[in-house]
């Protein structure tokens, strides 16, 4: 009877050690799960998903390639998707073709604006770039010393001029 209560313990001792062997490595593959995750978030969106500050009717949607403003000037506000409410947003580049051109005159330019807004709504950092050539350019924005707020929010405006198009915008989180 003693030698079958020794096999019971070693058989229980082994089961033991299978059991945290399979758990250790379990607990690898779920470490590097989350490392792959915990790496940069990039998203991608078509200008399509901006919406017109004040005359929908100015604006052409017809083609699912980008939105154009049919208006002379029109504001347009994009949503910028945040997964992590407490990652910073580390880039944002913005796909646009200026139709209009810049001609040295103020508010010539198709110009867009990154605004990272506090939760509560009362505190604003923005930066702006502008694309003053006619036909595509890409708007950069490089975000180091940006201020951002922990759970707030962020929104990206363009102005548009007659037929300028906004293509796509994408970002990255880290």
């Amino acid at each position: 009877m003693w030698n079958r209560k020794q096999n019971n313990s070693h058989a229980r001792v082994i089961a033991a050690l299978a059991a945290t062997s399979v758990m250790a490595l379990g607990g690898i593959a779920v470490s590097d799960v989350a490392i792959q995750t915990a790496a940069a978030d990039n998203k991608v969106m078509p200008g399509t998903a901006c919406d017109e500050g004040d005359e929908a009717f100015l604006t052409n949607r017809t083609n699912p390639r980008f939105l154009q403003s049919d208006a002379d000037a029109q504001v347009y506000m994009c949503p910028v998707l945040r997964d992590d409410t407490t990652d910073d947003l580390d880039r944002l580049i913005v796909s646009v073709d200026n139709q209009v051109g810049g001609t040295g005159s103020p508010g010539d330019a198709l110009r867009c604006t990154i605004h990272s807004i506090s939760p509560d709504g009362t505190q604003i950092e923005s930066a702006q770039a502008e694309a003053i050539s006619l036909g595509l350019a890409t708007l950069q924005f490089v975000l180091t010393d940006f201020l951002e707020f922990d759970k707030g929010h962020y929104v990206l405006q363009c102005d548009l001029h007659q037929n300028d198009r906004i293509l796509q915008y994408r970002w990255r989180e880290d």
